[in-house]
């Protein structure tokens, strides 16, 4: 191969000159001759390649050489010593066990490879014994690279990698390199030949994570996790996860102690469950059921766990424990309430919030109200935060109740409803220690004796003065004391000591008594000796104050001076008096001039509610009564006072006393008893009822209530309501009612009421009256006004008024049917199907009325315009409609008749409007043009009509139902063949096609199928139109070919301005079919779309003002000059024949709302099968390429 000057050797002559002289020695040689040299470089360019040539030649210009005597031609030949050096992309390889393969390259290290070509070979080879193992993890791969100037690398060699589905540690295998022949060499151990390839294992280690007890008690030290590998744990390494928890309920710290990435490592082969304690504080805080949680995580790939986080409930050991402070309280009854503590006990629980204990008494001996203030779940709290130790007080108070009595007791109980919560102590017995005690005293503190007296002694005695009865017996000691008589020559001194006891139980007035005898000395003495008697008690009793002590007093003289009270005034008084005046009687003529006699009256006790301040003013003694010789009468007043309470007598005791010094002989006799008569009565009245009761409503309360006043305890007042008839009558409208109401002292701030039942009675009636009226026999009851009211009875009975006793009766299809033959007509009865009428003024008044379908008035059959009144006298009405025979061949025609009720509150109509299908009796040679509909003009017959050819029967379900200007709706039908789009709508803001389903039961029969919409947001450029594509079948709404919905998740499409608003529907609960509203803003378009089994139903909402301009089987009608003509019925189109029109109930719109009035719509009567009379042209006008077509344009517009 020749060598190229500037790549395998430097040119330094072009040409080189080499100049012989004549004559020149040359030394170096003997042949006589003369030797020229040059030299030239040879690059060393570091390239594989052949070996090369370079040529040499000379020329002599003087023509002296001899060519054939000399070598004028040379060869130099350049022999290389490169060799290519080769390597590995890399010096070690990683790659994951799923990753498919790993890609390899060979590449040249040093060197280029010019004009040979060299053959390297890379290989897969095993590695140490834990190596990877073919074909299980890696497939064996070999491959012969040859490199030349053509194909100079890198060279791709791919090896499969094996992913085994076998948790293993990391493996390895190697990569070799090596070449053939001599101008190739593996790259020094700078570059990579022979590699390491490492298959990471993407298998985890499965780890489950449990506590050994998801409960924990509070004073448990640990809550245990427990960690658990379900495999071994391979190699490389070992395993590390972490373990943290997290606060819930449970507060960290406080409740337990927190973990933050708590490493547990697993070594290489382990299998065993590893655990982790986590610390539960123990305090002594009352808190419940706690909850934290502890979650297991780690970094490393190759562990999955589950069953992290767990969560650790606390179960809270502590518990509020409290009780009263001791087992038994008392207090004495006049000291005041009675405290009682409650106490948080020793190693009880802190509570966090309010704590509160509830605290009932039961009555014992003592008894309520009479003793003390009753509880029941009277609250005590304890704050938040208190802590054992701590109390807190309450008070039952304690009735003063004056009354002598044993000690008495009742007990308290304390509980709560609170599981937290013990109760150390729960019961206390509470004594009421009596500070009443019974009083005694002399019944007489004055006797006057005559020694000449029979028998020769005189009684003393003692009397209980005290209210009521003396619990404990009570001792009275009698002694006598001398005076200016002495004992024993005037009388006998009494032994000491000398007892007499009341038992207990012993009421007020008992008297006991001792004799004490008097000497007759038969000595003349002074009149006025005396002596005395003194009684003392144990201390259980008192004396009253002035009648410890009794004066006797001798007289040698009858004419003794006694003071009594005067019986024939003061015993009983009337509650209302202001006064009452008591007397005092005294003998005292017999009185010297210079003496007088001094007496106090004081009132001393009586029954327990006739207590001085309450029912009168105390009687102190003052002023003093004097008596003087001939004045023998004294009186004083007791002021009475009047009171509200309603209460049974009550009693004065009233005792006279020496007011001063008694003169000899006076003698003061027993006290006298006052009875007050109480004057009140409790006053009651009705209370009106607020309402007037509905007859299904339930019973009516009628009640009564206290006006002012109270009762005294165990005092009632009793009042009797009952009901008696007005307009309504028992049992038929109400069940009466007598009942005696009973008010005592703790409910008279309550009303008390009866029920009176009222009966649902099924007749139509006005509303009835019950009165009640309020009475008493009661001395403790009085009525005030009102004493009587009236309840109202409101009928709820609606009358349902129908059509029946049809003649003909034959019905079908929706309809009578009645022969056009027959000669006496249609008769009917107007009737109440489910209940009665009564009472004056109760009817119903129906109009019944004939409307034209097909059929006409006076052509048909004859118009019946009649008013039917149904009342208590009248259940029905009888009806004939006489039916014409026209002797005319046509198709069943038909009309209605229409009622309507003047009160639908009170009578409701079933079926308002009733169909009447008049069957034709004539023959028809061609039906195709007979029985079309015929218009009668002016009632004129024989009539002059039309034959238009047959439409299509809608029935009650048209294609079409388009509101018009004037705000009513038309609805009409048009078959086009099934499978053609057409167009619905279009101008310059909208497109609407649809297309064209088959009936699945008639072939003839076609529906609305799928529907598209084109909205034009910014004049014609697509980029600018919106699109909405309806399927029926799938329920499916395709919005811009990009979008699917699901019909049945959406309510409501909205685009204005180009934009696009999507409201979704509440999700649907079983069986139903999607309704979903589209709203046009920019052109006030608005209608609904119904997606039905196998097709659409549109209902439309409301066309604005833009859509005036629009064309389409719908959008023609949006027209201005569109009119519906309600008298003539008739719809009149600008160029066309008047389209006969017939108002009756449409089945779209008693699923939706009505655009009319309810359930009706004005329908075209057979136009054309295509719509030919009623449209513009012909149904085939319409077609359009597909439902997003908006190519239309009118053909003949």
């Amino acid at each position: 191969m020749p060598a190229a000057p500037g790549v395998d050797f430097i040119s330094s002559f072009s040409p080189a000159v080499l100049l012989f002289t004549a004559g020149t020695p040359l030394t170096q040689s003997p042949l006589t001759s003369s030797t020229q040299c040059f030299t030239f470089p040879i690059i060393n360019d570091n390239l594989v390649e052949v070996v090369e040539d370079i040529q040499f030649g000379l020329i002599n210009p003087t023509g002296l050489i001899d060519p054939a005597g000399l070598n004028s031609q040379a060869t130099v030949f350049i022999n290389i010593d490169e060799r290519a050096e080769f390597q590995l992309d890399m010096a070690a390889y990683t790659i994951a066990e799923s990753g498919g393969a790993l890609n390899v390259f060979a590449l040249i290290a040093n060197g280029a490879v010019l004009g040979i070509a060299i053959e390297v070979t890379v290989s897969t080879a095993s590695s140490n014994p834990l190596s990877a193992v073919a074909p299980a993890d890696y497939a064996t791969s070999t491959m012969v690279f040859t490199f030349n100037p053509a194909n100079s690398g890198p060279m791709l060699l791919s090896i499969p990698i094996v992913d085994d589905a076998v948790l293993e540690s990391d493996e390895t295998f190697r990569v070799v390199l090596s070449v053939n022949g001599p101008f190739a060499a593996v790259a020094s151990a700078v570059n990579p030949f022979d590699s390491p390839v490492t298959i990471l294992d993407n298998e985890a280690v499965r780890f489950n994570i449990a506590l050994q007890s998801s409960e924990v008690p509070e004073s448990a030290v640990n809550a245990v996790l427990v960690i658990s590998p379900l495999d071994a744990i391979p190699g490389p390494s070992d395993l590390t996860l972490l373990v943290s928890t997290a606060p819930g309920t449970a507060a960290a710290t406080m409740d337990f102690t927190p973990l933050s990435a708590v490493q547990v490592t697993f070594p290489v082969g382990a299998s065993g469950p590893m655990t982790v304690n986590i610390r539960i504080i123990d305090d002594n805080f009352v808190e419940g059921r706690e909850t934290f949680s502890v979650a297991v995580t780690s970094g490393d790939p190759r562990a999955l766990i589950s069953g992290s986080p767990a969560t650790v409930a606390i179960i809270d050991d502590d518990r509020i424990i409290y009780g009263f402070t001791t087992g038994t309280y008392s207090v004495t009854e006049g000291s005041g309430p009675m405290t009682v503590t409650l106490r948080l006990e020793p190693g009880s629980g802190i509570p966090l919030t309010t704590f509160t204990a509830l605290v009932s008494t039961t009555p014992g001996i003592a008894t309520v109200p009479g003793d003390f203030t009753g509880l029941a779940d009277f609250p005590v709290g304890f704050p938040a935060l208190s802590v054992p130790g701590s109390t807190q007080d309450f008070f039952v108070s304690i009735t003063n109740d004056a009354v002598p009595e044993l000690t008495e007791s009742f007990s308290l109980r304390v509980g709560t409803n609170d599981p937290d919560v013990l109760v150390a102590t729960e019961f206390a017995t509470c004594i009421i220690n009596d500070d009443d005690r019974p009083v005694v005293g002399l019944q007489q503190i004055v006797y006057n004796v005559d020694e000449e007296m029979m028998p020769g002694q005189i009684e003393v005695c003692v009397q209980i003065f005290s209210p009521g009865s003396i619990p404990v017996p009570v001792s009275v000691d009698f002694t006598t004391q001398p005076g200016t008589a002495m004992a024993p020559m005037d009388y006998v001194a009494l032994p000491v000591p000398n007892m007499v006891t009341f038992p207990a139980g012993s009421v007020t007035g008992t008297s006991r008594c001792v004799d004490i005898t008097i000497i007759n000395d038969n000595v003349l003495e002074m009149n006025g000796e005396n002596f005395f008697v003194d009684i003392t008690t144990s201390g259980n009793a008192v004396v009253s104050p002035g009648r410890d002590r009794a004066t006797i007093i001798f007289a040698e003289t009858n004419d003794l001076i006694v003071c009594n009270f005067d019986p024939t005034n003061g015993p009983t008084v009337v509650e209302d008096d202001t006064t009452v005046e008591v007397c005092i009687i005294c003998n005292s003529n017999s009185l010297s001039p210079s003496s007088s006699i001094t007496l106090q009256v004081i009132s001393s006790g009586g029954s327990a509610t006739g207590k001085a301040g309450l029912d009168y003013n105390a009687v102190t003694g003052n002023p003093p009564l004097v008596f003087t010789a001939g004045n023998t009468r004294q009186c004083v007043d007791v002021t009475i006072l009047e009171d509200p309470i309603v209460e049974n007598p009550e009693t004065i005791i009233l005792v006279a006393v020496p007011g001063a010094a008694l003169p000899p002989g006076v003698s003061i006799g027993p006290g006298t008893t006052v009875t007050i008569q109480d004057d009140d009565a409790l006053p009651i009245r009705i209370v009106p009822p607020p309402t007037d009761v509905p007859e299904g409503g339930g019973p009516a309360l009628v009640c009564v209530e206290v006006v002012s006043g109270q009762l005294a305890s165990g005092v009632t007042a009793v009042v009797n309501l009952a009901t008696r008839g007005g307009s309504a009558n028992a049992p038929a409208d109400y069940t009466s009612v007598s009942m005696a109401l009973t008010y005592n002292s703790g409910n008279t701030g309550n009303m008390l009421c009866i029920s009176i039942p009222i009966e649902d009675d099924n007749v139509c009636e006005n509303s009835e009256t019950i009165f009640v009226d309020l009475t008493s026999t009661d001395p403790n009851a009085i009525t005030v006004p009102p004493t009587s009211t009236s309840v109202t009875i409101t009928d709820n009975d609606v009358a349902q008024v129908a059509l029946t006793n049809a003649d003909p009766n034959e019905f079908a299809d929706g309809a009578y049917i009645v022969t056009e033959c027959a000669d006496e007509g249609f008769y009917f009865d107007i009737s109440i199907t489910n209940s009665v009428i009564k009472g004056p003024g109760v009817s119903c008044e129906i109009s019944v009325e004939t409307e034209s379908g097909t059929a006409g008035s006076s052509c048909d059959y004859v118009t019946l315009d009649a008013t039917c009144i149904l009342d208590s006298s009248n259940s029905d009405c009888e009806f004939h409609i006489e039916i014409l025979d026209d002797f005319t061949a046509e198709m069943t025609e038909y009309f209605f008749i229409s009622l309507t009720s003047n009160d639908p509150t009170r009578c409701n109509i079933a079926n308002d409007n009733i169909t009447i299908r008049v069957i034709d009796d004539e023959d028809c040679d061609d039906e195709d043009v007979c029985g079309a509909f015929e218009m009668c003009e002016e009632l004129r017959c024989p009539r002059n009509f039309t034959c238009r050819p047959i439409g299509p029967d809608i029935g009650d379900d048209p294609h079409f139902a388009v509101t018009l200007e004037s705000g009513k709706t038309l609805c009409y039908t048009v078959q086009g063949e099934h499978g053609f789009a057409f167009n619905l709508i279009s101008n310059q803001k909208v497109y609407m096609n649809a297309m064209f389903v088959p009936d699945r039961d008639r072939e003839e029969v076609t529906w609305l199928g799928n529907m598209g919409i084109v909205v034009n947001n910014n004049g014609y450029k697509k980029s600018n139109m919106t699109k909405l594509r309806f399927e029926a079948i799938k329920n499916k709404i395709h919005v811009d070919d990009q979008m699917v919905l699901d019909a049945r998740n959406i309510e409501k499409i909205t685009i204005q301005n180009g934009k696009l608003t999507i409201s979704e529907a509440p999700p649907m609960e079983g069986y139903k079919q999607p309704f979903v509203r589209v709203d046009l803003k920019d052109v006030e378009l608005s209608f609904s779309v119904k997606f039905m089994t196998e097709h659409l139903d549109l209902y439309w909402h409301s066309t604005g003002q833009n859509l005036a301009d629009s064309h389409g089987l719908i959008g023609q009608f949006f027209h201005h000059d569109v009119v519906l003509d309600e008298v003539r019925k008739i719809l009149m189109i600008p160029g066309k024949e008047p389209v006969p029109i017939q108002r009756k109930p449409v089945w779209a719109f008693m699923e939706r709302e009505a655009m009319d009035s309810s359930n009706y719509c004005w329908v075209a009567m057979n136009p054309g099968f295509q719509g030919e009379g009623l449209i513009d042209g012909t149904y085939f006008d319409y077609l359009v390429d597909d439902v997003l077509s908006t190519e239309f344009k009118f053909k003949k517009l």
